[in-house]
């Protein structure tokens, strides 16, 4: 059997970006052959491994055709754009032409120029005083221009566990359609990061002076807010509060104080259920913990056919991975920052908390203790689902979007 090129990734990449291909020349609603999502085989295709399994099997035993028309619309986005698909070169990304490849069919179902989605990285380099050592790192980013009238704000987004920049490209679409300037970040656990840990991280305070790191670069661009979800949104709330409270040590220039936040279903505890129990009991086992396993869908976070089957297409798009050791990997340090948070009773800058109450994954009973001690300086959004990802769910995308939208009118 032949193998993909690394540059190509994994036959399953190769096999997703043939879908998404046809997807963005058909209804571009951003599901694979949307009729489907209507028939019961659809749930089939919920789950990231099975679907990672047909996408392998959708391009055969040879990659080269597949290849080939990946490469032919690559060529056509070029003339159509009159030039690169990206300023960064093979060096810089290890499955670069799968990267161009997924940039022109992003490119058509965003309506955006090059000019208008720049790749870059941030150099993220420094501690958390008196925490561990964290390793440098290149974090890849992608800048979404404003259009309209600019706001001169700039939204720096931190994904979900196993999830990327990319998959927040439908909320910061509308948030650039309304002025505001778009930074998307690539977290340690799957994606283009350089220095990065598959499947996991090295540790909240880790995840923590990333953010911080590229809050930092972003502040270039004009005034810095947040937006997190779930895990990226523990690591945002910690990177606002150890930069507020002086922890916060970046080499060179400083992430910006008392930035306002929002933050979709934040990570700050796990909901309690005998799954949750195994599975972090799972997490402390030795080898097995750190061992980087093909995106499953256990535990179940996301809800409703059209937004999971999008985010297990996000999996395999990405080859995302999970360790078990990211359940309890920034427990120590995400309960440190809140529960200092606590004890002073408010924050520099303003927080906004979108959880659903009926949350399987992350504890909306710690987003509420955590809003309600900080009086005035948060606000608690309360929903009445048990959705965790809110990023590819046409009911709650406009939250957060609202939410920035109306801290940075004020």
């Amino acid at each position: 059997m032949q193998i993909a090129p690394a540059p190509w990734g994994s036959l399953a990449q190769i096999g997703g970006t043939l879908r998404d291909l046809d997807d963005v020349r058909g209804d571009r609603d951003g599901v694979w052959s949307r009729a489907d999502s209507h028939a019961p085989s659809a749930r089939f295709y919920e789950n990231p491994l099975v679907n990672r399994i047909a996408r392998f099997f959708d391009v055969g035993l040879s990659s080269g055709a597949a290849i080939a028309k990946l490469e032919a619309m690559v060529a056509g986005a070029r003339a159509a754009f009159g030039g690169a698909l990206t300023t960064l070169s093979p060096a810089e990304l290890g499955s670069f032409q799968l990267f161009e490849a997924q940039k022109a069919i992003q490119l058509a179902r965003l309506d955006r120029s090059p000019s208008e989605l720049r790749d870059f990285f941030v150099d993220a380099a420094g501690k958390v005083e008196g925490g561990p050592d964290i390793p440098a790192r290149r974090v890849f980013c992608q800048h979404l221009t404003p259009r309209g009238t600019p706001s001169g704000k700039v939204i720096v987004y931190s994904p979900y566990f196993q999830g990327t920049g990319r998959s927040a490209y439908e909320q910061a679409r509308v948030l650039a359609d309304k002025g505001h300037h778009v930074v998307l970040m690539d977290h340690q656990w799957v994606g283009h990061t350089i220095g990065d840990k598959r499947g996991g991280y090295d540790s909240g305070h880790g995840l923590a002076r990333d953010v911080a790191a590229v809050c930092a670069k972003a502040a270039e661009l004009g005034e810095v807010m947040l937006l997190g979800s779930s895990m990226g949104g523990a690591a945002a709330l910690m990177a606002k509060h150890l930069n507020d409270t002086g922890k916060m040590k970046l080499e060179g220039r400083q992430m910006p104080v008392g930035v306002d936040a929002v933050l979709q279903a934040p990570y700050l505890g796990t909901t309690k259920s005998l799954l949750n129990a195994t599975l972090r009991l799972a997490s402390r086992i030795p080898f097995i913990k750190n061992l980087p396993l093909p995106a499953m869908g256990i535990p179940r976070f996301v809800f409703g056919t059209v937004p999971t089957l999008k985010t297990s297409q996000d999996a395999v798009l990405e080859n995302a991975h999970a360790c078990l050791s990211a359940i309890t990997g920034a427990d120590d340090h995400v309960g440190a920052a809140t529960a200092e948070m606590k004890a002073a009773g408010k924050v520099l800058g303003r927080i906004v908390v979108i959880h659903g109450r009926q949350d399987p994954l992350a504890s909306f009973q710690a987003s509420k203790a955590l809003v309600s001690a900080l009086g005035e300086s948060a606000r608690l959004v309360t929903l009445d689902t048990k959705q965790h990802v809110f990023e590819h769910d046409s009911q709650f995308q406009s939250l957060a979007i609202d939410a920035l939208h109306e801290l940075a009118r004020r």
